[in-house]
């Protein structure tokens, strides 16, 4: 999934249409990006393809050959949203040479009408080599991942945690249950009488009351 960015419609518009671009000084329709002062003066303009999305006076200057189709003289970019990475770039200008009439040249070509001449047009693109897709999409679900991998760390200490106490527990009980039985081995050999026979441990307790009880009187 990614995000369709496109140049504006004002990107070379001229000043009325949108003040920021009054530096330009395209005092001209819309369309076109004065370039003259980055070409040591000459005269050179930059646009769209077939004059694509620029004032209709361009197109009118021509009588065939202007058919401006967005699908093939737009330029767009296409971004990963959450990581900002370009996944496409796709630039498409021309470049228009101002043609006008000269009568220092020859008077043919004093009466040559103000004309943009479009030059030549250019598409440039660039585009992320499928061998990286995997690379991009474990960088975008990298977060995911990372949560998922922290959930099973605490399920897995709490379940280690809860394994401790269990056969910590256990192992009391058992040392417990080990002590009480040798508890009653060693009362079971204390009872024993000279002869190596046990003695009843019910006539020994009812032997002690009564003998506590006839001191008391």
């Amino acid at each position: 999934m990614s995000d369709k960015f496109r140049l504006a419609s004002t990107v070379f518009a001229n000043s009325t249409e949108c003040k920021e671009n009054a530096c330009y000084n395209n005092n001209m329709p819309s369309g076109l990006q004065n370039v003259t002062q980055c070409k040591m003066k000459s005269p050179a303009f930059v646009s769209r393809p077939h004059f694509y999305e620029a004032d209709p006076f361009y197109a009118q200057q021509f009588q065939y050959g202007i058919m401006p189709d967005p699908d093939m003289h737009d330029s767009h970019f296409l971004i990963e949203p959450k990581t900002s990475i370009p996944l496409e770039v796709s630039v498409r200008l021309q470049l228009n040479i101002l043609l006008e009439p000269n009568e220092g040249i020859d008077h043919i070509f004093a009466d040559l009408p103000r004309l943009f001449f479009p030059v030549i047009w250019f598409e440039s693109e660039a585009k992320l080599p499928e061998s990286m897709s995997g690379q991009i999409a474990m960088l975008v679900n990298l977060p995911l991942i990372m949560q998922l991998c922290g959930v099973l760390g605490i399920c897995f200490g709490l379940v280690t945690m809860a394994l401790v106490i269990y056969f910590t527990l256990r192992s009391r009980r058992v040392e417990e249950k080990k002590k009480s039985l040798a508890a009653c081995e060693y009362a079971k050999v204390a009872l024993q009488d000279s002869e190596g026979q046990t003695l009843s441990v019910a006539p020994i307790i009812k032997t002690k009351i009564r003998s506590m009880s006839l001191s008391n009187r």
